[in-house]
């Protein structure tokens, strides 16, 4: 081995020796204190002692023994016995010690210098941060306050971010010699509660009412609701205002007045149909003039199997999507082919505003009672919320009268044809069939020849006569199907249903008494 050799070796080996003395020295815990034994508990380091390692003598070097004195480890305290305390002698300690104090508290957060959170952080009355500045915005009226305020974004794949926002205001309580109650709701995003529970949360009603013993102010969405007599029994959510007032006639005489009148949010129907064989759903509703894709009114429906009253949630007898109108039956119900199924609801209307007034009065005596009520209803002819009518149409409808079946116009209209449009254009031809001539609307992608925009309405099975046909072309295309012995074969007809505006009234009156 040569110099160089050696020189490394030996160099390696120092390094080694006094990392050793070095590493001793740091694990080296051995600790002394001496103490004077004029007290009872003394501390005497501040690290925690390791249990056992204690060793006590007195000034004379004989060892203390552990029967005159109390030890603390984890705290370094020594409590010492009367005997000791008597004699006012020094005290040699001889000790380990761990290399933390345990005793102490470590965190990384101190929970005690974190602002506890309000309950109701999250309602718009506890926003503010300053306490200062908080006040009553009713300083006179004993009214509870309540409410959020939601703000969210969403964003997808096939569109940009949008910024959704809600607030919800709930308020309760007496103003003056007067009760108030209601919720106020202000959403960008029209939102139907889900028809899968037993009960629909109240904020689906937005409405301010106003009462007292006698009268009542409602204003927003309410229900419109009788049940005296037996021609008008009726409960309609609409919106708008009511009145409601009670007074003493005469006597022991006591007697009741509503007013309202409101706008109708949704048109009353009724369907019966056969449930089939081993299939709970879902069964979709119709409209009905034979809408095939309409919005029911959350919880207007009531739905009845062989004339028995259901209840809607999961775990009752049924749900209700109310977006796409179909119900879902469960398992509490099964469903056969002799079950005879009613339901009642209300839809969204398209076609109309319809306004809607009533009145209600009655007076009731010791020995019976009077009603007298007076409902009307109608659909505004200028005030169209679909489709604006053409005076084509409207002539036509006229015309019609009560016959819905005449007031039936071609889904047509006239086009031109384009190289950069994806537009599905039909051409119109003539064909016969066991001698019969039918006009018929052929798709087609000439340019010279299609011209022509047709739509189609679903009629029903085999009671028109197209079909929806496999295409590549961007949107659906109709294809016409020859009847059979006369008889439609298809579901679709290039005809458009006109819905003309309707007008109902009733008035009705009657009443009890004792014989």
């Amino acid at each position: 081995m040569d110099r160089s050799a050696l020189t490394i070796c030996f160099s390696a080996l120092l390094l080694l020796f006094f990392y050793g003395i070095s590493f001793s020295q740091d694990l080296d815990n051995i600790r002394t204190r001496t103490i004077e034994a004029d007290r009872d508990t003394i501390v005497y380091d501040t690290l925690a002692t390791v249990t056992g390692s204690m060793r006590v003598t007195d000034s004379s070097g004989r060892e203390v023994t552990d029967t005159a004195y109390h030890l603390l480890a984890w705290e370094s305290k020594i409590i010492l016995a009367p005997e000791l305390q008597n004699r006012h002698d020094q005290l040699f300690l001889r000790f380990r010690v761990l290399p933390a104090p345990l005793s102490e508290r470590r965190f990384h957060k101190d929970i005690r210098e974190i602002k506890q959170i309000p309950e109701q952080v999250f309602t718009w009355q506890k926003l503010s941060d300053s306490r200062s500045k908080r006040s009553q915005n009713f300083p006179s009226a004993g009214i509870i306050q309540s409410g959020s305020i939601s703000r969210g974004l969403s964003m997808g794949n096939n569109q940009d971010a949008v910024v959704n926002s809600g607030m919800d205001l709930q308020l309760s309580g007496s103003l003056g010699n007067m009760q108030i109650n209601g919720v106020l709701s202000d959403r960008n995003i029209p939102i139907q509660p889900d028809g899968t529970t037993q009960k629909i949360h109240e904020l689906d009603r937005v409405y301010l009412q106003v009462y007292n013993d006698q009268t009542s102010v409602t204003g927003g969405d309410f229900e419109m609701a009788e049940e005296h007599g037996y021609f008008m029994k009726m409960n309609k959510k609409v919106q708008g205002a009511r009145v409601k007032h009670k007074y003493q006639a005469f006597g022991n005489t006591q007697a009741v007045s509503t007013i309202s009148g409101a706008i109708s949010q949704g048109k009353h129907c009724m369907k019966n149909f056969s449930g089939e064989e081993g299939n709970q759903g879902p069964y979709r509703l119709t409209g009905c003039d034979g809408e095939t894709h309409i919005i029911v009114l959350s919880g207007s429906e009531k739905v009845y199997i062989d004339g028995q009253p259901l209840k809607r949630g999961k775990n009752n007898d049924y749900v209700i999507n109310y977006n796409t109108a179909e119900i879902t039956f469960t398992a509490n119900q099964p469903i056969t082919k002799d079950k005879r199924i009613q339901v009642e609801f209300e839809y969204s209307l398209r076609e109309y505003n319809r306004f809607m007034a009533y009145t209600h009065n009655r007076i009731k005596t010791d020995n019976g009672s009077l009603w007298f009520n007076v409902f009307s209803q109608q659909d505004s002819k200028r005030q169209t919320i679909a489709n604006d009518l053409t005076s084509r149409e409207k002539q036509l409808l006229a015309g019609a009268g009560d016959d819905a079946e005449q007031a039936v116009v071609a889904y047509v209209d006239t086009s031109s044809y384009q190289a950069n449009n994806n537009q599905i254009l039909y051409v119109q031809k003539d064909t016969v069939v066991d001698g019969k001539k039918y006009s018929i609307y052929q798709y087609s992608t000439d340019r010279q020849q299609a011209q022509l925009e047709v739509g189609f309405s679903y009629a029903g099975k085999n009671n028109a006569h197209y079909v929806v046909k496999k295409s590549a072309a961007n949107g659906r295309v109709y294809q016409w199907v020859a009847p059979v012995e006369g008889k439609p074969q298809g579901r679709y007809t290039p005809m458009r249903q006109l819905v003309a505006p309707r007008q109902q009234q009733m008035l009705t009156f009657g009443g009890t008494g004792k014989l």
